[in-house]
């Protein structure tokens, strides 16, 4: 579990925390953060989506490459 800054820890799970930058809203959007989660954030270097540029330009390239599904 990872710490603030304060020292204290964050509650609710990781999934919670996450930062769509308004992704949440589109259709098929639990496809997307499951591949996120599983395939997509390893091959970004295992860091978070930082911006709403970033966010948009993984999920464009998800769509562009057939809309990958994983299992849940």
């Amino acid at each position: 579990m990872s710490k603030e800054p304060s020292g204290r820890f964050r509650g609710g799970s990781q999934t919670r925390r996450d930062r769509w930058f308004g992704l949440d809203q589109q259709p098929d959007f639990e496809a997307f953060r499951r591949w996120w989660h599983r395939v997509g954030k390893e091959e970004s270097g295992g860091r978070d989506l930082e911006s709403r540029e970033q966010t948009l330009a993984e999920y464009e390239a998800w769509i562009k490459s057939g809309r990958n599904r994983v299992r849940s």
